[in-house]
């Protein structure tokens, strides 16, 4: 009996008992939910991982050290590269008493900029203690937009070796938006980053 996980029964007791309320809690884990987008900003793949927070007194906290070894865990998907293009917060962290009174209310709704936060670049994430019936809901999004290599038009003889020393470096930009002439699928593939 000692190796069987009855926790949900404690979770489903709480749900379903009423006229009871509960104190927000801070969260253990959070829910990574990665997405994957396409050149033509479609997204096609997604993958969910429950990552552990660190707990203080007054809030759970997601590293920024934790973010970018996700990063660069998962950029990489069916032999394409990916870049990190944006991060976004979601938490419902309401007073209980707003939620009780106004459950009954079909007009009532969550204020967005309450509960979205976005970022550009990995930082430490801060939760503040909510309910636990949200904990599930809870989540960070991290959105990959496929990278691609884009050559530079040709317009006058310029090498793109660069000679400094005894190094010899190749220029290349790399950039989020197709070139504005047509492509071919097999000169994609070539330019396409590896």
């Amino acid at each position: 009996m000692d190796n069987i996980d009855i926790s949900w029964c404690d979770e489903l007791y709480r749900t379903t008992v009423g006229g009871k309320t509960y104190e927000p809690e801070l969260m253990n884990t959070i829910t990574l939910k990665l997405l994957y987008a396409n050149i033509h900003n479609e997204i096609f793949h997604t993958i969910d991982i429950d990552i552990p927070l660190k707990i203080n007194f007054k809030e759970s906290i997601l590293s920024e050290e934790c973010l970018i070894e996700t990063i660069r865990k998962y950029r990489d998907y069916n032999d394409k590269r990916y870049k990190c293009d944006s991060i976004v917060k979601y938490v419902i962290a309401m007073d209980p008493q707003t939620v009780i009174e106004n459950i009954q209310d079909q007009d009532f709704t969550f204020n967005s900029e309450d509960c979205f936060s976005q970022f550009e670049i990995p930082k430490p994430i801060y939760f503040p203690p909510s309910l636990f019936i949200f904990h599930s809901i809870n989540s960070v999004y991290i959105l990959f937009r496929e990278m691609v290599l884009v050559n530079p038009t040709i317009q006058s003889p310029v090498s793109i070796i660069k000679k400094y020393k005894n190094k010899i470096t190749k220029r290349v930009r790399i950039s989020n938006d197709l070139p504005s002439y047509s492509i071919s699928k097999n000169d994609l593939r070539k330019t396409r980053k590896r």
